[in-house]
């Protein structure tokens, strides 16, 4: 039990991280893109909240989760694994000359894996676990989480 616990907490953390990292970075990336002032250039509270943003990221996260939906019966590790190098990849990306569009899309994109991979790594957990511990099991992975992020 204690092989399992340990690998599914470090992911479920470093997931964590990666997605508050990749939420804010696309966020950033898409005001820029779309020419909106960034949170230092905020004048008034009224232009502080980017829903153009929020609602590009909640789509992105959406598709991603409801295809990812699909392909998790074909093997929960094989799955997230392949989201995971695929966020990775994404994230790479972005250290190469993009323009702001192309940016734009490729943090949105990693943003989604990385939703999605989670939502993985959350049905993962509940299997890991035998009946009797599975919701502390899989809760304490979601602890890890928040705590990464």
């Amino acid at each position: 039990l204690g092989r399992r616990t340990a690998p599914l907490w470090a992911v479920s953390f470093c997931l964590g991280g990666a997605y508050l990292a990749a939420a804010t970075l696309s966020s950033l990336i898409v005001a820029r893109a779309a020419n909106e002032p960034t949170p230092s250039e905020v004048r008034h509270c009224s232009e502080a909240f980017d829903y153009r943003g929020l609602a590009l990221g909640s789509a992105a996260e959406a598709t991603a989760t409801f295809l990812a939906s699909f392909a998790i019966d074909a093997g929960r590790r094989r799955l997230l694994a392949s989201l995971l190098v695929a966020s990775a990849a994404e994230l790479a990306l972005l250290a190469a000359p993009l323009t702001s569009i192309g940016s734009a899309l490729a943090s949105l994109f990693a943003r989604a894996v990385l939703f999605a991979a989670g939502a993985v790594a959350w049905a993962f957990a509940a299997e890991l676990y035998p009946t009797e511990i599975r919701a502390t099991g899989a809760s304490h992975a979601a602890a890890c989480s928040r705590l990464g992020g």
